[in-house]
């Protein structure tokens, strides 16, 4: 029994000093911010999502002269986690992705789909982040909890790098920022339809599963 608590014992540490052999998600993905523990408990947990979506490092693109790209991370209280993501080419065109996450253990992203956008469009998502308003503004800002629901918004342009996060939407150039990414796949009410409509079908499938066996139950009277 000896050998095998020592075993146990030993598994244990290792497992330990690999899970901080490597940087932690949260320095993956945002820069150290210097701010409270308080504040960065939503970046932990926007870097979480953001590795579980398997979604790339912006923050480590900084220094790429021709990355361009735009992404927002939503952290619901009841919906499921998403992001949406532009990327822009060298010759100026560019696609969005919006990945939402599964709340069903192992059942990966419920919703991943890339739209190419019209140069329009493209143009709408660059000029919601031109000027100094959103580049200038604090990585974290106050605002009113309503229902917990959390903004991580994120710009590349140009080699330079900056993050904000917001409770619900933020006010200002980080709401104009957010509001034009979401706007991309329809808003709030479209981008989570899919969540909804499955939702639906999982209760309706578990209606008729109770009836199906009230009805068993009836049967087997005499």
């Amino acid at each position: 029994m000896r050998w095998r608590f020592r075993l146990c014992v030993l598994l244990f540490v290792a497992c330990g000093v690999s899970a901080r052999a490597g940087p932690s998600d949260s320095e993956y993905y945002f820069p150290k911010l210097g701010v409270t523990s308080f504040d960065t408990f939503d970046f932990n947990r926007g870097a979480g999502v953001l590795s579980r979506l398997r979604e790339p490092s912006l923050f480590m693109l900084e220094y790429r002269a021709a990355a361009e790209c735009y992404r927002l991370t939503l952290l619901p209280t009841w919906e499921p986690p998403l992001c949406i993501r532009v990327t822009f080419a060298t010759d100026g065109s560019a696609a969005a992705r919006l990945k939402i996450m599964s709340r069903t253990p192992g059942a990966g992203l419920l919703v991943e789909r890339t739209v190419l956008l019209s140069p329009e469009v493209a143009e709408g998502v660059r000029a919601a982040f031109k000027g100094t308003s959103f580049w200038n503004a604090s990585p974290v800002g106050v605002g009113v909890e309503i229902d917990g629901t959390h903004w991580i918004i994120e710009a590349l342009a140009k080699e330079k790098y900056h993050v904000t996060s917001r409770p619900n939407i933020g006010e200002g150039a980080v709401r104009e920022a957010g509001t034009q990414l979401l706007g991309i796949f329809g808003g709030m009410k479209a981008v989570y339809k899919p969540y909804y409509d499955d939702l639906i079908a999982r209760w309706k499938q578990a209606d008729q599963r109770i009836r199906d066996e009230q009805e068993r139950m009836i049967s087997l009277l005499p």
